[in-house]
């Protein structure tokens, strides 16, 4: 048998060493991460597992959309890590944010590869991330290891798009002469 009062001191010594684990810092950051894994934990979710997804989907959305997500997902009996992300992407596209979601480098640097494609030049790219405190750092985190390739001149979506508009402009012109004859 569970003693409640072990339970209760073992919890409490826990709760002191929350700041060294992963599972910690989601406790600080997201308290509302706390209800949802012990429910997924009765329900025979793995918490290692649950906990390092939960940490993923923080690092991307941050604390409050995490908070709000793990609160609809324990009101709604699904205590699944994808049913959070699948909430956290459905509130995404609701608010039809065009900023895109923050990308944690850290996790693929030196590690896999990443492919990024940009319409503006390194200079530019202040607008692109208005919030960011360093461009600086961040193209070089970005270009060291890098393979930058640089493609100049007209891009072939652009000039085909521009020929058929050029063809629907002449299309009710030649209309037009037809049903003058």
């Amino acid at each position: 048998m569970e003693d409640p009062a072990h339970i209760q001191t073992l919890l409490e010594l826990k709760r002191k060493a929350l700041g060294s684990t992963a599972g910690g810092r989601l406790a600080v950051l997201v308290p509302e991460s706390q209800p949802f894994l012990q429910a997924a934990f009765q329900q025979g979710e793995s918490a290692v597992r649950l906990t390092s997804q939960l940490l993923g989907l923080l690092d991307d959305y941050g604390p409050s959309e995490l908070a709000a997500a793990l609160r609809e997902a324990l009101d709604r009996h699904t205590l699944h890590a994808s049913s959070v992300a699948f909430i956290l992407a459905r509130r995404h596209r609701q608010q039809k944010r065009r900023a895109a979601l923050p990308v944690d480098l850290s996790r693929r640097y030196e590690r896999n590869s990443i492919l990024l494609t940009t319409n503006r030049a390194f200079k530019d790219w202040n607008a692109v991330f208005p919030n960011a405190t360093s461009i600086a750092t961040l193209l070089d985190r970005l270009t060291h290891h890098a393979d930058v390739t640089l493609l100049e001149g007209q891009s072939y979506r652009v000039r085909d798009s521009e020929q058929e508009a050029a063809a629907r402009r002449k299309k009710p012109e030649r209309n037009r002469d037809a049903n003058r004859s």
